[in-house]
């Protein structure tokens, strides 16, 4: 079990519903971070509850989990946020319905801005995004400092914050589906290594996918 570190900001979340939907590795961290903050959370994912490992463990936590199927009846359990996979498109029929319910949907990197006391360096771009990170932690580590690495890179932002502390930096590796996801993130430093026309299946056009990624700098 994690260590957790109180931060101010997690009153936000004391008591409300929230959807995490699609698991992986930072849905399944998102869930048991929330389930911490004090939400009231249901999971929901694709796989069937049989063959979802992840799924089992977060229901022997307490945690609901709905599996199979993505139901569009569950979003009349009036959740107030949904916490969604960054691999999930925008026009999957439940992140659809969810903002036509004006019901918020942001990544789990999001989650991780909001709890966490250390300052982040975001990294993004079309090429050399690992390399990049990898470099800039290794840097930082070698230099005396504590650089984590977090984020696209393998380690889920959401669970890297919560034990990091004001005396670590993290080191963010950032898709633009995460960033598609993001509303009052902000990295302390920005990072972008390049823009090539890539996921346009996903983004629809290069025009949406260099706003999605212009994320990491807004103010």
């Amino acid at each position: 079990m994690l260590e957790w570190i109180y931060h101010e900001k997690i009153e936000t979340f004391e008591n409300k519903k929230v959807l995490v939907l699609g698991l992986a590795k930072s849905g399944e961290a998102a869930a048991r971070l929330l389930e911490k903050l004090g939400a009231i959370v249901t999971v929901n994912d694709g796989k069937p509850f049989d063959e979802n490992p992840a799924a089992q463990s977060l229901l022997e936590e307490g945690i609901k989990v709905v599996c199979g199927s993505h139901p569009l009846e569950l979003l009349d359990e009036n959740f107030e946020l949904m916490v969604k996979n960054p691999g999930i498109r925008y026009d999957n029929p439940m992140v659809a319905r969810a903002i036509e319910k004006n019901i918020p949907v942001i990544t789990e990197v999001e989650l991780a801005y909001m709890i966490s006391d250390a300052p982040i360096i975001g990294i993004t771009g079309s090429n050399g995004k690992t390399t990049t990170t990898t470099m800039i932690a290794e840097t930082l580590n070698n230099g005396g400092q504590s650089g984590l690495l977090s984020g696209n890179i393998g380690f889920p932002a959401s669970e890297v914050a919560q034990t990091a502390t004001d005396k670590d930096t993290l080191v963010m590796e950032l898709s633009s589906f995460q960033l598609m996801g993001t509303d009052t993130f902000h990295p302390h430093i920005a990072v972008i290594t390049n823009l090539m026309p890539t996921h346009i299946d996903y983004h629809g056009t290069f025009e949406n996918y260099v706003a999605a990624k212009w994320n990491i700098q807004k103010i």
